[in-house]
């Protein structure tokens, strides 16, 4: 079995172009039988302009979404860029996929902290399904991952996990 993390696809941080490409990761996800797990910003209205629980902007991108709406997901909730996985049991997957939002901070630190937890699964990047502050940080991002050992894919076209 495989897991798909989708990093804060959330409508404050939505981008047309890149949210296409999610659409196209989560509905092969879904094809696959594969697991979704989704994190999410939250904060509350004295902290932060942005991902207040209970407001449009704090909820899941339509499109990033299953268009399967029955289909199970997960929810894992945050307040920094980075999620709690030391409590989350992922052994039992034999690939972790990770696209979202922002390359550069959430995306980059989960995949890394993944890594150090689980580093005999192979954690795999889909550069396209992911968006950075901007394209020049974007693609350092990639870049370190790439050195770090995870491995940095354009999309989820091709199924096989060499490099």
């Amino acid at each position: 079995m495989e897991l798909t993390i989708v990093i804060d696809a959330q409508n404050d941080n939505a981008k047309p172009a890149s949210l296409h490409a999610i659409s196209r990761v989560v509905e092969k996800a879904v094809q696959d039988h594969n697991q979704l797990l989704y994190t999410m910003n939250v904060f509350n209205a004295e902290e932060s302009d942005h991902f207040i629980l209970d407001t449009y902007g704090c909820d899941i991108a339509r499109e990033a979404l299953p268009k399967n709406t029955t289909y199970p997901r997960q929810i894992l909730w945050k307040r920094q860029a980075n999620c709690d996985w030391s409590t989350t049991k992922l052994s039992k997957y034999k690939k972790i996929s990770i696209v979202g939002y922002y390359t550069d901070t959430s995306v980059i630190t989960n995949a890394l902290i993944l890594h150090s937890y689980y580093p005999d699964i192979p954690i795999c990047v889909y550069s396209n399904a992911c968006e950075g502050t901007n394209e020049v940080a974007h693609l350092a991002a990639l870049l370190v991952m790439k050195n770090c050992g995870i491995i940095v894919k354009e999309d989820n076209t091709d199924d096989t996990i060499s490099e």
